[in-house]
């Protein structure tokens, strides 16, 4: 984020008579409470997202199906970054002019996203080397004061095999301006801090760093919802956190359905730390997650492990090594709803891969404009989302934002009614009432 915009912030929380994230953290604080509020210290926008997503204020105009169609302005020199509008660009222009000056000289090479991540972070630091951020518990935090494992990824060979191709690029690029041992530690501090971006969708739109955020501990069960609005995140309670509200706070570093063991390998070859978390010392809370069988009597989930089902009694005699298969296949679009036939007959929706290839039918689905097949998966999946995610999960809440859009498509209008409560009592607490995503779906909602 540019200067001038944390000095604004700053000069607006000084006639609040506040220091920016000065919220009160000395009390407990309940569900929907805003615990953080940090800006971007640099991005990058992802390859398959940049004509869609401002490189400036990190807005996706089109992303609201209601608003007329918005083209957004392209750099003519670089041809990478896009823009709202001029006054957008023109913001963007003292930061980005560095930058494109590189891209332009290379072309028609382009560089990876993560070498211009590393390289956006360099040059900030350069500029501005005493910027901070100050945070609810009192602390101020600045680039130097990210973690990086520096040792650790240098005895990791395929992420030291990764910087050594990247340095190539980075030096032809800006040549001899920053060390490789600058541009090193840099790329460590990416790697450990840096966080997905995504739009008010939950899709994937860039990687960012962000001072504040990266101060925040992991764990597999998240107390807060973390929504990016523009150039900063947001961080609000998921539950009611105890004092002291920011040290207690948790994010979840991994947001995918996995089984704890997965997880846990996740984590530690990420970010080389073994999660101890509540989650991922419950044996029970994993049994389906795990594998999971459909049950041939009462059709509830029997975890694989356990042979009996615990709802109805029945001992499992059922092979479904054929079935498995099918989630390791590279399968074309046009298979993959035939293979969800059949394996939503054997294997239960609670089952990670399960879980994972029901939202892969879902999106092939929505391609082929199949919207009754979308609205059946989606319903099937509602339960693992209720079971693997809290009750005002952003996640939930997309889930349900989804099943609502179709129904009321689909002329399920009482459906439609249910979900779209649902959603709306999630994003109050999530997002705000003001926020686009929520006015969004009372669009929706007076269209019935």
């Amino acid at each position: 984020m540019c200067h001038s915009r944390v000095r604004s912030c700053q000069e607006l929380s000084e006639k609040l008579g506040q220091t920016p994230n000065s919220f009160n953290m000395s009390s407990s604080s309940p569900p929907g409470t805003l615990v953080l509020r940090s800006p971007c210290y640099s991005h990058i926008i992802s390859p398959s997202s940049m004509s869609s997503v401002c490189d400036g204020c990190l807005a996706s105009p089109n992303i609201f199906d209601n608003l007329p169609p918005v083209s957004l302005y392209r750099c003519s020199k670089c041809k990478l970054s896009y823009y709202c509008n001029i006054t957008c660009q023109s913001k963007a222009w003292p930061d980005h002019s560095k930058e494109c000056k590189y891209l332009k000289n290379i072309q028609p090479r382009v560089p990876p996203a993560i070498v211009r991540l590393i390289l956006r972070t360099c040059l900030k630091h350069k500029k501005q080397p005493d910027l901070s951020e100050n945070l609810p518990d009192g602390s101020v935090r600045s680039f130097q004061d990210l973690k990086m494992h520096k040792q650790d990824i240098s005895s990791s060979i395929d992420k030291n095999e990764a910087f050594s191709s990247f340095l190539q690029v980075m030096q032809a690029c800006v040549g001899d301006l920053f060390s490789p041992d600058h541009l090193f530690e840099t790329y460590c501090k990416v790697l450990i801090n840096s966080t997905e971006i995504t739009d008010c969708m939950g899709t994937s739109v860039g990687t960012g760093l962000y001072l504040g955020m990266s101060a925040v501990d992991h764990s597999c069960t998240p107390n807060v919802n973390v929504v990016f609005s523009g150039t900063e995140v947001e961080l609000r309670a998921l539950e009611t956190i105890p004092a002291p509200v920011f040290t207690n706070t948790r994010v979840s570093y991994n947001n995918n359905v996995l089984p704890t063991k997965l997880r846990q390998a996740r984590l530690l070859e990420d970010y080389f730390f073994t999660c101890s978390c509540e989650l991922c010392n419950s044996e029970e809370d994993d049994i389906f997650c795990r594998g999971a069988i459909v049950c041939v009597n009462c059709k509830g989930p029997v975890g694989e492990m356990e042979g009996t089902c615990s709802g109805c009694g029945k001992v499992q005699e059922v092979d479904i090594s054929k079935e498995k298969g099918l989630f390791f296949e590279s399968l074309e679009d046009s298979q993959v709803l035939k293979a969800y036939q059949v394996l939503r007959t054997k294997i239960h929706i609670y089952d990670y891969k399960m879980f994972e290839f029901s939202e892969r039918a879902m999106a092939v689905c929505l391609v082929e404009e199949n919207y009754e097949k979308f609205y059946q998966i989606g319903e099937s999946l509602l339960t693992a989302y209720k079971l693997y995610f809290l009750p005002n999960s952003t996640s939930l809440g997309l889930h349900l934002a989804k099943l609502a859009k179709v129904a009321i498509f689909l002329n399920q209008t009482e459906e439609a009614i249910l979900y779209l409560k649902e959603c709306f009592a999630i994003f109050k607490l999530s997002h705000g009432e003001d926020s686009k995503l929520y006015q969004y779906l009372i669009t929706f909602r007076d269209t019935i």
